[in-house]
C-alpha cells in the first residue's frame, strides 16, 4: 500500500549510507511508485532527490569517489549491471531536480567536464525538466559537447573538419522537437537564446575562416535605421541549407517559440528584436523573422514591409520558394527519426 511504501522509503532515507549498490534498482523502483505523491511532501522529496543523486554522482561521473556498499563487485568498468543502475538513477533522479537544484546543477557542470558524447546524449531527453530548474547548466552542457576548444582542434586538412564535433550528428533531422533549445527558450529565453546564438556564431566563424565580411549580407531598414545583416549565404540555415545541425534545430526552434509568442499575444516588434538579436547578428535570422511575419501576416504585414523592400534579399528569398516546392520530395531521405515535440517540422510548412 502507499502508506507501507512510505513508510519503507523513510526507512531508506534513514540508512542510506548502509545502501549496497545492489539494491539500488529496487529503492529507483520504490521510488517511482511513490512518485506522485512525493510532489505534495515537498520535504520528502528533497530528502529523497538528494539521496538518489547522491548515487548518480558517485557511480556516472568519472573518478567520482564511491562509498556505496558493494560497488567493487561491479568494477568500475562499464559492465551492464552498472549501466543498468546507472540508467534507471538517472531516469528518476532527474525529473526529482526541482528538489535538489543544487545537486542537479553540479551533476550536469560534472558531465559537462566530461564531454562524453553518450552521457549528454541520454540527458538531453530530459531538457523539459532540466531547463526550469539548471537553464544555464543545460545550455552549458550542450555547448561543451559540440564545440571544441581550439587548441584542441587537430592539424587536419580543412575539407575533413567540422564546425561541432561528432555530436552535431546528434541533431539529425535538423528539428524544432529537437531538445533542448524550445524547452530552453521556454523556461528561460535568456539561457536558451545565448545557446542559438552561440552555436551561429561558431557555424558563421568556421565556414567563413573568421574574415571580416565586406559588404557580404543584406541591409534591412528596420525602424530603428538602416541595418546590416552578414553572410548571405546563412541565409536558408533555418531551411535545412547548414551542416551544422545543432544550429540548424536552434533557428528552427526560434521560429517555432517565436510563432508561438505572437499567437499568445506578445508584441511583433518585441518578437522581432529577440529574433534578429545584436548588431552584427548573421543573416540566418532574417529568414526566420520573415517566415514567423509570414506566419501571421494578419498582424506582421507592416514589419514585413521592411524585409521585402530590399530587392537583394527578396531575390534570395525566392530560393527559399524553391526549396520548400521540392522540400516534401526529399523529405524520406532524412537522417535520423525526429523527435516528439510540442512542435514539428511539419508545423514550419
Amino acid at each position: 500500500t502507499t502508506g507501507s511504501a512510505i513508510l519503507v522509503l523513510r526507512w531508506v532515507l534513514v540508512h542510506a549510507a548502509e545502501i549496497p549498490i545492489s539494491a539500488i534498482s529496487a529503492v529507483v523502483d520504490l521510488v517511482q511508485i511513490q512518485i506522485f505523491f512525493l510532489k505534495y511532501l515537498r520535504q520528502f522529496a528533497k530528502q529523497t532527490a538528494a539521496m538518489l543523486f547522491g548515487w548518480l554522482r558517485q557511480l556516472d561521473v568519472r573518478d567520482a569517489e564511491v562509498t556505496i556498499p558493494g560497488e567493487r563487485g561491479f568494477g568500475r568498468t562499464a559492465s551492464d549491471a552498472r549501466r543498468n543502475v546507472i540508467e534507471r538513477l538517472r531516469l528518476i533522479a532527474v525529473p526529482l531536480g526541482e528538489f535538489a537544484p543544487d545537486q542537479l546543477k553540479a551533476y550536469l557542470r560534472e558531465i559537462a567536464q566530461e564531454r562524453d558524447r553518450w552521457k549528454i546524449k541520454e540527458i538531453r531527453p530530459f531538457s523539459k525538466v532540466i531547463a526550469p530548474v539548471a537553464p544555464a547548466e543545460l545550455a552549458d552542457l550542450v555547448l561543451s559537447s559540440l564545440i571544441e576548444k581550439r587548441e584542441r582542434r587537430g592539424r587536419r586538412d580543412r575539407l575533413m573538419e567540422r564546425a561541432f564535433t561528432f555530436e552535431d550528428s546528434d541533431y539529425l533531422p535538423a528539428s524544432p522537437a529537437q531538445p533542448p533549445f524550445l524547452d530552453l527558450l521556454e523556461s528561460n529565453s535568456a539561457e536558451g537564446l545565448r545557446l542559438i546564438r552561440t552555436l551561429v556564431v561558431e557555424a558563421i566563424t568556421f565556414n567563413t575562416n573568421g574574415r571580416e565580411p565586406g559588404d557580404d549580407g543584406f541591409t534591412v531598414d528596420l525602424s530603428q535605421g538602416p541595418r546590416f545583416f552578414p553572410w548571405t549565404r546563412s541565409y536558408l540555415w533555418s531551411r535545412d541549407q547548414s551542416h551544422e545541425y545543432s544550429a540548424a534545430s536552434g533557428l528552427k526552434a526560434l521560429e517555432a517559440w517565436s510563432q508561438q509568442r505572437l499567437d499568445d499575444g506578445a508584441p511583433v516588434d518585441v518578437v522581432l528584436t529577440d529574433i534578429l538579436g545584436p548588431e552584427g547578428s548573421c543573416a540566418a535570422y532574417l529568414l526566420v523573422a520573415i517566415d514567423v511575419l509570414l506566419s501571421h501576416f494578419d498582424i506582421g504585414r507592416d514589419a514585413l514591409a521592411s524585409f521585402i523592400a530590399d530587392p537583394e534579399l527578396l531575390a534570395t528569398d525566392r530560393a527559399r520558394q524553391i526549396h520548400d516546392q521540392i522540400g516534401s520530395g526529399i523529405d524520406q531521405f532524412s537522417i535520423g527519426r525526429e523527435p516528439d515535440g510540442k512542435f514539428k517540422l511539419a508545423d514550419l510548412k
